[in-house]
């Protein structure tokens, strides 16, 4: 019978070990996070995540080409449904509107 191999430590790709550093101190991840969320609008703005969306975009469109030129695929988007409300990009507070006849 042929041998296992030798078991080796797993890898660990250094920004998960940064992650796991960084939220080991709850008080100052969830700092972060605030300040992150809070100013998000001008993390999209850097072209390092432009070319992100550029090549997500990319993708999703060879996808669709692909699935198109089998034949017989249709695309289907299915709508969100619930609450209206400001995910706090715009500063916004909650808009209450009424759903499905019910006041929410």
């Amino acid at each position: 019978m042929d041998k296992w191999p030798e078991r080796r430590e797993p890898y660990f790709h250094p920004a998960v070990l940064e992650f796991e550093k960084m939220v080991s101190d709850q008080g100052k991840y969830l700092e972060f996070l605030r300040e992150w969320l809070v100013h998000s609008w001008r993390w999209a703005r850097e072209d390092k995540y432009k070319l992100v969306f550029k090549v997500q975009a990319e993708i999703i469109d060879a996808l669709r080409d692909f699935l198109n030129s089998r034949g017989g695929f249709t695309e289907v988007l299915a709508p969100i449904i619930g609450p209206v409300t400001d995910p706090g990009i715009r500063g916004c507070e909650a808009s209450h509107r009424g759903f499905l006849r019910h006041g929410v």
